[in-house]
């Protein structure tokens, strides 16, 4: 599947292929998918991200499925934004039609053993808030502590996890000053989705215009990775142990 550059969930659960993306690294983009794994903007079917448009039209999928079509559902991915079409189209029985967003009350599952995936970094810190209740519904969940979730969900804080790891060779390079940096490189905010607030800079100077106070805990300076393509995998693995 191919589609046109968003930053979003729908990459993080499966693979696709998605053009005008900055990595060619595979290890690269492999670690940092599965370190910060779920996460996109949170919006409703009518509220689509700024990009939902342009990635409605760039999905290539097949034939619109019925539900009979692909048997039992194995992923639900809340809340909705408007992508069902789209994970039906990848036929792995995924869905995006519940539109829960964490603070009403969950809903059932729809069968026993479905899991509930998130699509915003939101999403994500409430199911790891919640998921022993979810647990309780019916729901397969995967998730650690919140905070770490939350922590998993912010670029600098995901890159000291990376650090404390020794997993930093499969992270695009960090730069924790701008002077020290090799240009062309990326400006990014710490917290955001959908590309926002993300610049190619050549200088430090061009940093310094951007982000005046400096980098801070706001700001993450880091190595642009050139290519038309990226190519990610998810899965679902705790200790060790692929579930899905």
């Amino acid at each position: 599947m191919q589609v046109e550059e968003i930053h979003g969930q729908a990459r993080r659960l499966f693979a696709l292929a998605l053009p005008d993306l900055v990595p060619t690294r595979l290890d690269a983009t492999i670690a940092e998918d599965n370190l910060g794994l779920l996460g996109i903007e949170e919006t409703s079917e009518t509220e689509a991200s700024p990009d939902a448009e342009g990635y409605a039209a760039a999905v290539t999928v097949g034939p619109a499925l019925a539900d009979d079509d692909q048997g039992a559902v194995r992923f639900h991915c809340v809340p909705r934004k408007g992508w069902d079409r789209h994970f039906r189209g990848m036929e792995c029985a995924a869905r995006n039609t519940i539109n829960w967003k964490g603070r009403s009350a969950a809903p059932e599952p729809p069968q026993p053993g479905c899991w509930l995936l998130p699509t915003s970094d939101e999403a994500a810190v409430l199911i790891a808030e919640q998921q022993e209740a979810l647990r309780a519904l019916g729901w397969r969940v995967l998730s650690s502590s919140p905070e770490l979730v939350r922590n998993l969900g912010n670029k600098a804080k995901l890159q000291d996890f990376a650090a404390s790891h020794g997993l930093t060779k499969f992270m695009p390079a960090r730069y924790t000053e701008p002077a020290k940096a090799v240009y062309p490189c990326i400006l990014k905010q710490a917290f955001g989705e959908y590309g926002k607030d993300c610049h190619i800079v050549h200088s430090a100077e061009d940093v310094l215009k951007i982000a005046p106070q400096g980098l801070g805990s706001r700001w993450v300076l880091q190595e642009l990775v050139y290519s038309r393509f990226e190519f990610a995998t998810s899965l679902l693995v705790d200790s060790g142990k692929l579930l899905e």
